[in-house]
C-alpha cells in the first residue's frame, strides 16, 4: 500500500485529506497544532500534530518511508513550504504543492510583499490599523503597536505574541475565522480603524469579505501579496497522485 504525507493548514488541505481517504493508501496528515489536526482529521488518516524544522522533516520522511509528500500549507507560510521542499529533496521523496487560486488584487488596495513593507508604509500615515495577518507577523508592527487592533486566533501562543509587542486586551480580538461580511462589519464597527491590513488569501481565506467591509467604511486597504506562483489546484494534485501511484478506490462502505 502506498504511503502519503499531507501537510495541511488550509481548507484545501482538509478537503484533500478527506478525498485521499477514499483511496487505498496509508495517509498521515501533518499539522502545526493539535487544533489544526482536529480540523484535518479524516477517516483512515493518522494525524501528526506539531511543528518540525527542515532536519526533523527529513528524518520523519526517511523513517516513515513515504511514497510522496503533499504540501497544502497556507500560501503565506513560505518558510514551511521551503522546509518541506528541501526535506523531501534530501530524503528523495516526490513533493506536490497545492496552491490556492487567487483573484487579481483589489484595484484600490495598496499592494506590498511583506508585513515589514506594510508596516513601513503605514508608519508614514496616520490612523488606527485593523490587523488581520496573524500573530506571527505582529513583530513587524511593533513600532505601531499603539495604533493596532489585532485579530488573531484564540490560542495562548497568539496572545503571547500580542503581549510581546505591548498590545492591551482592548486591542485584541481573539476569534476563529474566516469571517463573512456581516461579522466583519460588526467588528469594524466595534473597533473603528482607518486601515485594514490583510494577506492575499482569496475568498476561502476571507480576504474578499474583509476588503468589502473595509471599503464600505472608507478604510484604506494594505494587501500583502501571496509569495507563491508555482503549484496546482487540490483536484489536479489529487488526480496526479491517484494516477501516478495507481491508487484504487475503497469500497463505499469502507470509510
Amino acid at each position: 500500500m502506498k504511503k502519503i504525507c499531507l501537510f495541511s493548514g488550509t481548507s484545501e488541505g482538509r478537503e484533500l485529506a478527506f478525498s485521499l481517504a477514499r483511496y487505498e493508501a496509508e495517509l498521515i496528515v501533518c499539522t502545526a497544532t493539535g487544533y489544526g489536526g482536529s480540523l484535518s482529521a479524516s477517516p483512515r488518516a493518522r494525524v501528526c500534530a506539531g511543528e518540525m524544522d527542515c532536519s526533523e522533516m527529513e528524518r520523519f520522511f526517511e523513517r516513515e518511508k513515504f511514497d510522496c509528500v503533499i504540501d497544502a500549507t497556507h500560501p503565506h507560510a513560505r518558510a514551511v513550504t521551503q522546509n518541506i521542499r528541501d526535506a523531501a529533496s534530501a530524503a528523495n521523496v516526490k513533493c506536490f504543492r497545492v496552491l490556492r487560486g487567487l483573484p487579481a488584487p483589489d484595484s484600490d488596495a495598496v499592494c506590498v510583499r511583506s508585513a515589514s513593507e506594510a508596516a513601513a508604509y503605514l508608519s508614514a500615515r496616520n490612523g488606527r490599523i485593523f490587523l488581520t495577518t496573524g500573530s506571527r507577523s505582529l513583530a513587524a508592527f511593533a513600532e505601531l503597536a499603539d495604533r493596532i487592533v489585532a485579530r488573531v486566533l484564540p490560542r495562548s501562543e497568539s496572545l503571547r505574541e500580542c503581549e510581546a509587542i505591548g498590545l492591551t486586551p482592548a486591542q485584541i480580538i481573539a476569534m476563529q475565522g474566516p469571517f463573512n461580511e456581516k461579522e466583519n462589519d460588526f467588528l469594524m464597527e466595534r473597533y473603528p480603524c482607518e486601515w485594514l491590513v490583510t494577506k492575499q488569501a482569496g475568498q476561502r481565506g476571507g480576504t474578499d469579505a474583509k476588503i468589502a467591509s473595509a471599503k464600505r467604511r472608507g478604510m484604506g486597504v494594505v494587501l500583502i501579496l501571496s509569495p507563491e506562483t508555482e503549484g496546482e489546484s487540490p483536484s489536479a494534485v489529487l488526480q496526479k497522485v491517484v494516477r501516478e501511484y495507481k491508487l484504487a478506490r475503497r469500497e463505499q462502505n469502507g470509510i
